[in-house]
């Protein structure tokens, strides 16, 4: 039977209908469905007059959520309660995680309000909860989000109850007080704002009284008094439109051992070595960019964890106007294409705290200019000639100085380069649909087998014009070979004799735009280690690249405004590279003995990489043969039905120790619902494990929830560390314990 009052209705086996009271009585089966949810029960008491609805042995169901109870009523046109009920969000298995509650209370479309909650897993009680509000509408409501809790062997157990304030449309905080065990009672503050397109603020902090804290202690017993500690982290953004944009972010700690004792929370805030402030303006324009940029910033490798190190170097500001690349004349004739120039320019103001200038000068202004011309000469038979000439000037001026007040150097770099490339395409890709009636099956060889399907397939004779797809790929090895020569016409120095030694030393430079350019490559940095002499250095390349193109699959050449390029798809599937240099300078030694062509020789750089079905090797390697020293790189991944595995090594042996490390990641998928991962990272040359992980990741078909443990093991720390993160819908998963011990 099916009753109807304008747009509810109910279903059941069985009704019985007072017409003077407006009582119903509708027993098996039955389900209440209006435009909000739909109720199920084995028995429904619905009053005509008042609406009021009672469902026994109650399932709601709505687009969200799942509530189950032994009796549910509707006492309001949006108010719904129940005894001894449950709710998820799991709507095909409420036993994956629920909230049990003594009493519960719906407004429809609003917030679920639930005493005396239990928040179960599998039917096991994990968490009490006095009193919880969910929201159970889409737009953001202010309440208590799920808490979060850990566990550290040496500082006790963590319990944070976060609150979130919906202010406005554009504008929400969450506050989250919390007792973090033997340190004591503490809070994080995080604030957000958006006012209008292409603006937004976010402020986070943590602040803690903490009981076991004191600078230089590194035992976890508590120290019998508490010191305020906290970190706060200030980040805007602001864009009109493409051209210009601005960006600020400032964060700040009471301590630097707030980094390490409070992990969990500032481990993806710190992104360096050093806190504090910086920002930058940026416009862009077709043909030019101009930007400024400046910082105040803080040391964290200081050997004091409250100080500041007055040593530390800033930029306020740096002025940056960069020219793109654009052609002046393009002539089009024997000898001559196109003349192209572009540049840079910048000025910046090193500057410290408290004037230090020890052994250092530590305060500049430097202005750096580095135009260029670019010659396309063309064609000349199958080689591409093309010469650039780059002037490289930088200017130093010393306000602290008393003597030698400036310092200049200039050096005029001139590159030519001759190039030929070869192309070769293999197949072609296209998409081949071959009729079903072509395709051609012996009879004779064909056997019955026994089946369980019910009924007869049909034959192939039987498929009618039905096409079978094949999809065909083609490929391009495209080889360049390059003869380039690097020449420095000219390189002069003037000025501070002081400042030319200082930035003849690694430690001397404020970066490497102060290399003397004649002396760049004796520098011990890696940058200019791994390149080449600029003084007369002739480079031979040999760079290969395999290119597969592929049809789109969802290519469609009868649309318009569709070109055939957009109906393809391109990838790089293998390639294979080699750099040679030689010096040209060098001839004779010290000595005046003629040296051997290995010694002349600069680096050999080789780097390759290709992929094979679900197979990828990648490997990169410096070679000096001078030294007979080398900078290597690898890594090989493998995908497996089941997971995947992956396996690095680098090795340095410029560095002291030898820098040696060997390491691998893998996951393996025991089956849909189970997933176990590790890392693992050692050193070769001091003979340890730097770090390790070992854990899985248990998740149930339903995408309810997920379960997460792990051991951490490294030089600074062990850890182990479990979560528990449930979906509130919408795939949105929410964490809401973190342990570690």
């Amino acid at each position: 039977m099916i009753i109807t009052q304008g747009a509810n209705t109910i279903y059941g086996e069985k009704a019985s209908l007072a017409f003077e009271t407006g009582d119903a009585n509708v027993t098996g089966n039955v389900r209440y469905v209006d435009n909000t949810m739909t109720m199920y029960g084995s028995k429904l008491d619905y009053n005509f007059n008042t609406q009021r609805l009672d469902v026994y042995n109650a399932r709601i169901l709505s687009d969200f959520y799942v509530v189950l109870g032994e009796q549910l009523s509707r006492v309001g046109k949006n108010e719904i309660y129940g005894r001894d009920a449950e709710y998820s969000t799991c709507k095909d298995c409420p036993e994956s995680w629920s909230v049990f509650g003594r009493e519960i209370r719906i407004t429809v479309g609003e917030y679920i309000r639930i005493k005396h909650a239990y928040i179960k897993v599998n039917g096991v009680v994990v968490l009490y909860i006095p009193y919880i509000v969910l929201p159970i509408k889409k737009d953001r409501e202010t309440g208590l989000l799920f808490p979060s809790f850990g566990l550290n062997v040496d500082e006790g157990v963590r319990f944070q109850q976060p609150f979130f304030w919906a202010i406005s449309p554009h504008m929400d905080m969450t506050l989250t007080p919390g007792y973090f065990g033997n340190r004591g009672f503490g809070g994080e503050v995080e604030f957000r704002h958006t006012p209008q397109d292409g603006l937004w603020y976010h402020f986070d902090s943590l602040m803690i009284n903490d009981g076991i804290y004191l600078p230089g202690k590194v035992e976890r017993d508590k120290s019998g008094t508490e010191v305020n500690r906290n970190f706060y982290q200030w980040e805007h953004h602001y864009n009109t439109s493409s051209d210009f944009n601005h960006h600020f972010m400032f964060n700040q700690a009471r301590d630097f051992d707030v980094l390490r004792d409070f992990q969990y929370y500032t481990g993806n805030k710190i992104l360096g070595p050093d806190t504090g402030a910086e920002g930058f303006f940026e416009f862009r324009k077709d043909q030019l960019q101009l930007s400024i940029e400046a910082g105040l910033r803080e040391n964290l490798l200081f050997e004091s964890p409250t100080e500041f190190d007055d040593r530390y170097v800033q930029i306020l500001p740096r002025v940056s106007l960069d020219f793109n690349t654009f052609t002046l004349f393009q002539p089009q004739v024997t000898g001559l294409d196109k003349i192209s120039f572009g540049g840079h320019i910048d000025h910046t103001i090193f500057k410290q705290n408290n004037t230090i200038e020890n052994r250092f000068i530590r305060n500049a202004h430097r202005i750096n200019a580095n135009p260029y011309l670019i010659f396309n000469i063309g064609q000349i038979g199958p080689v591409n000639i093309e010469t650039r000439s780059e002037l490289d000037y930088q200017y130093y001026h010393f306000p602290e100085e008393r003597e030698a007040r400036y310092f200049q150097k200039h050096a005029l770099l001139q590159e030519t380069e001759l190039s030929i490339t070869l192309d070769k395409v293999f197949g072609l890709s296209y998409r081949e649909f071959i009729p079903s009636e072509m395709l051609k099956v012996e009879k004779n060889n064909v056997k019955k087998k026994k089946s369980n399907i019910i009924g007869d397939l049909p034959s192939l004779e039987e498929a009618g014009n039905n096409a079978y797809e094949i999809l065909h790929n083609s490929y391009q090895h495209s080889q360049v070979f390059k003869l380039r020569h690097i020449f420095l016409a000219d390189d002069s120095l003037k000025g501070s004799e002081a400042f030319a030694d200082q930035i003849r030393t690694n430690e001397g430079v404020f970066d490497p735009i102060d290399n003397i350019r004649a002396e760049e490559f004796r520098a011990l940095n890696e940058t200019s280690r791994t390149g080449l002499p600029v003084t007369n250095t002739l480079e031979f390349q040999w760079n290969n690249r395999l290119l597969r193109k592929s049809v789109n699959k969802r290519s469609d050449f009868y649309q318009d405004d569709r070109g055939l390029r957009e109906n393809f798809n391109y990838s790089s599937k293998a390639s294979f590279n080699v750099s040679q240099g030689i010096n040209l300078d060098l001839d004779t030694d010290a000595d005046g003995k003629k040296l051997d062509i290995d010694e002349r020789l600069t680096r050999l750089l080789i780097n390759t990489n290709f992929s094979i079905n679900r197979t990828s090797i990648n490997l990169s390697e410096y070679y000096f043969w001078s030294t007979r020293e080398s900078i290597l790189q690898t890594s090989i991944s493998q995908n497996f039905s089941f997971g995947s595995f992956s396996a690095f090594g680098r090795y340095n042996s410029f560095r002291v120790p030898t820098d040696k490390f060997v390491g691998y990641s893998a996951n393996i998928s025991f089956s849909d619902l189970l997933t176990a991962f590790t890392t693992w990272e050692y050193d070769l040359s001091q003979k340890f494990t730097n770090q390790s992980q070992y854990g899985f990741t248990y998740r149930p078909r339903n995408n309810c929830w997920i379960f997460q443990f792990a051991y951490l093991k490294s030089i600074a720390e062990k850890r182990v560390t479990f979560n528990f993160l449930f979906n509130f819908g919408n795939n949105t998963f929410t964490g809401v314990m973190d342990n570690e011990g």
